[in-house]
């Protein structure tokens, strides 16, 4: 079995309207290859990408990845992979439910 993906979805309701071209286009934002990548949660900023990260025999832990953002504060459509990912807790532990609080403290759940 596979792993997943974290893709960022901007809708652009004005192009869907009129059918154009570019209502609906997924940016990848981190590629997990054969791992599972899930819940993942941008900070206040959108500069943030916190996750939970499960290797196929380990326990899931949460890791962040650091992107270039537009005016908005959405990821930066065409921008390059992001930053290296990076573990957020102990990697002895399993880390879960990553969140941010509104002044962009990443939170989880540490067992």
């Amino acid at each position: 079995i596979g792993g997943s993906d974290i893709y960022s979805l901007v809708l652009d309701f004005e192009a869907l309207l009129q059918q154009v071209d570019g209502g609906l286009q997924p940016q990848l934002l981190v590629e997990c290859g054969e791992v599972t990548c899930r819940a993942p949660v941008l900070s206040p900023a959108g500069d943030m990408l916190a996750y939970e990260r499960t290797e196929k025999t380990g326990f899931p832990q949460v890791w962040v990845s650091s992107f270039a953002v537009d005016a908005g504060g959405h990821p930066a459509a065409g921008e390059a992979q992001p930053s290296r990912p990076g573990l957020a807790g102990d990697a002895a532990h399993q880390t879960l439910l990553p969140t941010w609080s509104a002044d962009g403290l990443l939170t989880f759940y540490d067992t």
